[in-house]
């Protein structure tokens, strides 16, 4: 049963590097409301300004943090009425604190999570990872926040459904069909 209080909003997430930026792309290239990761975002912005990568992420804890007003704005921003897909939501940002050994009790989740508000999320099933310019995960650290985002949405009581590695095309038909 679809809760209609909740925005038809969707989440796209997984450890890094397993195609939510193309798979994304896809859903918008078939006419799909889509927002973009807000960390790949404000990576390219603070490189635009001269810094480097291992500088922005030097504090991870402090990285998260400065996501969130920029993931706010976002659904802020995203129409309340019509089928949004994100790349990532406000529950990865506490994935990513857990994976990171941060333990947060309720007060600060909720802070975290404020009133955003999912249908359901789609966690991709991992491809091989493929280290780039901004991923400065080790394969250890991908899987942790793999399972660490499975954790984070299931406790926020937002559906789950696992996405198999499939074609990009098949893997958009197969969300699709599981809205």
């Amino acid at each position: 049963m679809t809760d209609h209080t909740t925005p038809p909003w969707y989440v796209l997430t997984a450890g890094p590097s397993a195609g939510k930026t193309t798979l994304l792309e896809e859903l918008a290239r078939r006419g799909y409301c889509t927002v973009p990761e807000m960390a790949r975002a404000y990576l390219n912005s603070e490189r635009a300004k001269g810094r480097s990568i291992e500088e922005i992420r030097s504090d991870e804890i402090a990285f998260q943090y400065r996501l969130l007003p920029l993931k706010r704005a976002a659904e802020a921003r995203a129409p309340r009425n019509e089928i949004v897909f994100f790349d990532r939501g406000m529950h990865d940002t506490i994935a990513y604190l857990r994976a990171l050994g941060i333990a947060l009790d309720r007060q600060a989740t909720q802070h975290i999570i404020g009133s955003s508000r999912y249908r359901k999320m789609f966690l991709l099933d991992m491809l091989p990872f493929v280290a780039d310019d901004v991923r400065i995960e080790s394969i250890e650290q991908v899987e942790r926040i793999h399972n660490s985002l499975l954790e984070s949405y299931q406790t926020s009581g937002i559906p789950v459904i696992r996405v198999p590695v499939l074609p990009i095309a098949e893997r958009a038909n197969f969300i699709l069909q599981n809205l």
